[in-house]
């Protein structure tokens, strides 16, 4: 229920039950007859239960609102995961080609050519950068990056980040956070056998002074633990090093981490603190 809902409900409670008392007070005085009490009475419990029905009322209204929001962000974020993905898919279908017209270019020695095509080839890269919107071009690039190379191999992901106006952290340590979480995620959908079933779903937005970063990928498991971290089955143990990393940078930020899994799901959620937060250009 939104706070001013609550507020006005705490206001009318405190109301109500100030006007219920002194109907009270007033009904037993030593002047009133039986029949006066009965009705100050019956006006008491009268107020009271309107207070009960406004309370109820409220709850409901606050509770639609807010279903309301939901649906329009899910509606909101169902739409811009599947531009995300339509703009992927066709960016990766030209990539191909793109390195096929700079290799003849370089083999031509006309790197005149060569700077003017990559020059058009980067502002239609920009087109997916757009749409990876956290207004830190670092943290776009990263997470744009992240998709295409998940997109070649057949990974579906589902993005929801919003605006982060000020970096916990600095902007390095957070591109190596994302990094590595991403990469695990995608590693990790690569190995199931059925395309259909690869998904990757990252949300990164502020929440109550802190920037929370949550990703849930599918995987065919392997996962163990072993003093209370996480270690990987496969021989490189590559996945292992990168939550370590991770973990190092959050502990050293006084974050939050915590991870989870099943037999054919990995979930990392963590939370930093924003205020205070480090300039971005800190290393």
């Amino acid at each position: 229920m939104p706070f001013y809902f609550q507020i006005f409900i705490v206001a009318i409670m405190i109301l109500g039950i100030f006007a219920s008392g002194e109907a009270i007070a007033f009904s037993i005085g030593s002047n009133r007859s039986s029949q006066e009490r009965i009705v100050l009475t019956v006006i008491s419990a009268a107020i009271l239960a309107m207070i009960v029905s406004i309370i109820f009322l409220f709850e409901k209204i606050g509770e639609t609102l807010w279903e309301k929001s939901r649906l329009e962000r899910a509606h909101l974020e169902d739409e811009n995961n599947k531009r995300t993905e339509a703009m992927v898919r066709a960016w990766r279908h030209d990539f191909h080609n793109y390195l096929e017209v700079m290799q003849i270019y370089i083999e031509n020695k006309d790197f005149d050519q060569l700077k003017k095509y990559v020059g058009e080839v980067k502002k239609d890269f920009q087109s997916i950068l757009s749409l990876v919107a956290t207004g830190n071009p670092a943290v776009d690039a990263i997470i744009s990056s992240k998709m295409l190379i998940a997109s070649e191999k057949n990974v579906q992901v589902r993005l929801n980040a919003q605006k982060i106006l000020r970096l916990p952290i600095s902007e390095t340590k957070l591109c190596v956070v994302l990094g590595n979480l991403l990469d695990n995620a995608i590693e990790a959908c690569s190995k199931i056998p059925d395309p259909e079933k690869r998904h990757i779903k990252i949300d990164i937005y502020p929440q109550r002074g802190m920037l929370m970063i949550h990703i849930v990928n599918q995987s065919s498991g392997g996962y163990k633990m072993k003093d209370s971290q996480l270690i990987s089955t496969k021989p490189e143990g590559s996945h292992g090093y990168g939550l370590k990393r991770v973990r190092q940078i959050v502990n050293d930020a006084d974050g939050i981490y915590n991870i989870s899994y099943t037999d054919d799901q990995f979930e990392v959620t963590l939370f930093f603190s924003i205020k205070g937060a480090a300039d971005s250009n800190e290393n």
